[in-house]
């Protein structure tokens, strides 16, 4: 319409039969058209809760999903071949939380009270999110298929890879460019802090391992009659133990 209105001025004001092509060049069609909507809505796919009451005093909680479902195409303008389609889903959840009391206080004096709250996703949100999703599907699934093609290839390569992953029902972490190093520097950064932590472990018992070595050694010592002693940082110490045993076996003779 905007066209035909620029056209019929120029020939009232200008006095063109034959509008200059390059005022109003021709319009770029359009190679790919995409086609779909909501096909479906349904409520109380999932639902369920759990409550409890003791002496008249309890609360409960409720949940319940829905589901919107976005089915969208690529069809080719040209041929009128169906590209690619993808369907979307994405639920749409509601949570119930609520705490009363009913029990006698007093005689004939009895106390009821009820409280709760309700949370409902909002469908508009949902629904826009089920778009977003259909949308990011159709372009990775065009790109897997050779329709169009991104304009960095290694950075897509990931995107592509978890995309066939998901729709294969694999699960797990993403596999993106820079996850590997991330995920070594973290782990190694585990280690040391690992290691941290259990240095002094290592060293008291690494000690105490020690002290009852030296301790051995002072009463084989003492059993076999000879005074020994153990030299700790360059300076003799005897024990206490060997001393008296020595006495005693002196005392006796």
């Amino acid at each position: 319409k905007e066209r035909q209105i620029i056209r019929e001025m120029r020939q009232r004001y200008l006095g063109e039969e034959n509008v200059n092509p390059e005022a109003l060049p021709s319009l770029m069609f359009a190679g790919v058209l995409l086609e779909g909507g909501v096909i479906g809505y349904d409520s109380n796919t999932v639902s369920g809760g759990a409550g409890a009451r003791y002496l008249g005093i309890g609360g409960a909680s409720q949940y319940r999903h829905d589901t919107v479902t976005v089915y969208l195409r690529a069809v080719s303008v040209k041929t009128g071949e169906v590209l690619t389609t993808v369907v979307a889903r994405k639920s749409v959840a509601s949570v119930a939380i609520s705490a009363s009391a009913f029990r006698f206080v007093a005689f004939r004096e009895l106390l009821e009270a009820e409280t709760g709250i309700t949370t409902n996703e909002p469908d508009q949100i949902a629904l826009q999110q089920a778009i977003e999703k259909a949308v990011h599907s159709l372009v990775l699934e065009g790109a897997q298929l050779g329709y169009w093609r991104f304009e960095d290839q290694a950075q897509a390569a990931p995107l592509i890879e978890n995309y066939m992953r998901a729709k294969r029902g694999i699960y797990g972490p993403d596999v993106l460019p820079d996850a590997a190093p991330a995920q070594a520097e973290r782990s190694s950064n585990r280690r040391i802090a690992s290691s941290r932590r259990n240095r002094p472990t290592h060293e008291s018992a690494a000690a105490a391992t020690e002290a009852a070595s030296r301790e051995q050694r002072l009463v084989t010592a003492a059993d076999s009659g000879a005074a020994q002693s153990v030299t700790r940082e360059g300076v003799p110490v005897a024990s206490a133990a060997s001393v008296e045993r020595i006495e005693g076996r002196m005392q006796t003779e």
